[in-house]
């Protein structure tokens, strides 16, 4: 069963507190998806800017809708982080174009001991910067803010570097200092954007960085090398807060699941257990006679495959580590699992 991931007890009451102030309420649902759809459309048509920050609708729209499901996403990237004890050396924290701080968010939620860490939050808006404190409050975080372009590093200095839906918005993607060593980045679930992070990936392996998640190998990206459309991303599960549900009657679109794109880099190796293992990075395909499963382990694209008449059902859910024994290779990038007992899912 894949984790469920939820928001904290007193959320609803300080995003209330929040959206009245941009004279909007989650009692009124209706108002709130008009707005939600409007940026939403900005969004798609690549013409919202950093400005949106600067019209209430339009920041309501963003804190009571998009912000809330970015820090689900980020929760599960840190979840991540935690089990690779990814952070264990950390000291100084930087959200790199932080917004209202869904990254900083989900890393708090995650680590008992965020607040013994620095956060520095750096915008190239100053109302993201503003809405980026109020939240501090709320999760009792202190953090310095610096208002800066983000298209290279200036003054702020860390040793983790968070790149939360930021890298799809500069041009160039900026050169990484010395002094950082650990990076995480959380991108939008796209073909371009998840096919950009696995490019830049191999980039910067092969500069002397290292794979922490959700890779367990340091190859090249088969997904880049033998693939011209497969992207890796990851879905996660949620609990549906009674408000959102609300506001969900109103909207197009429905979030049952959320997914993205997300990448930890590290200059120090990755602990030698972590390495070998397989991945589960496709949902089931239901074929003819069988069932395939894209997985990830090395530089090969791989399936794993099983028949529908051997009664076989693995029941993986993307970003499952597995160990997996004795399979039958059948064509090129197929493995046929004869007996579910070959593969074992590793509890963390």
């Amino acid at each position: 069963m894949s984790p469920l991931f939820e928001l904290p007890p007193n959320f609803e009451t300080i995003l209330e507190k929040r959206l009245q102030a941009l004279n909007h309420s989650l009692y009124d649902p209706k108002k709130l998806a008009d707005s939600v759809r409007k940026l939403s459309n900005l969004f798609i048509k690549g013409i919202a800017s950093e400005k949106y920050w600067d019209n209430k609708d339009f920041r309501a729209a963003y804190i009571g809708y998009f912000a809330v499901l970015n820090f689900l996403r980020a929760r599960s990237v840190f979840r991540e982080a935690q089990h690779r004890r990814f952070l264990k050396d950390a000291k100084n924290v930087v959200d790199w174009g932080c917004g209202a701080g869904s990254a900083t968010w989900g890393l708090y939620a995650e680590f008992p001991e965020a607040k013994e860490l620095h956060f520095s939050g750096i915008d190239q808006s100053a109302a993201a910067l503003d809405e980026y404190k109020n939240w501090l409050d709320f999760f009792e975080l202190n953090a310095k803010t610096f208002h800066q372009p983000l298209s290279k590093f200036e003054a702020v200095k860390g040793d983790t570097i968070i790149f939360s839906y930021v890298l799809n918005e500069v041009r160039v993607w900026p050169q990484i200092p010395e002094y950082v060593k650990r990076i995480i980045v959380i991108e939008p679930s796209t073909h371009q954007a998840g096919r950009e992070l696995l490019w830049w990936r191999d980039q910067q392996i092969e500069q002397g960085w290292h794979a922490w998640a959700p890779c367990t190998h340091e190859k090249p990206c088969p997904l880049i090398a033998h693939s011209g459309k497969d992207w890796c991303h990851h879905r996660i599960h949620w609990i549906k807060p009674h408000w959102f549900l609300e506001l969900e009657k109103h909207l197009p679109m429905k979030n049952d699941t959320l997914t993205l794109s997300y990448l930890l880099l590290a200059r120090e190796p990755a602990p030698k257990n972590l390495m070998g293992m397989t991945r589960v990075v496709g949902d089931e395909q239901e074929e003819k006679g069988k069932t395939r499963q894209l997985i990830c382990r090395g530089a090969s694209r791989e399936f794993l495959s099983w028949l529908h008449r051997d009664q076989i059902s693995l029941k993986l859910k993307r970003g499952d580590l597995l160990r997996v024994g004795d399979v039958e290779p059948r064509g090129s990038n197929e493995l046929r699992v004869i007996i579910p007992e070959v593969i074992e899912k590793i509890k963390e």
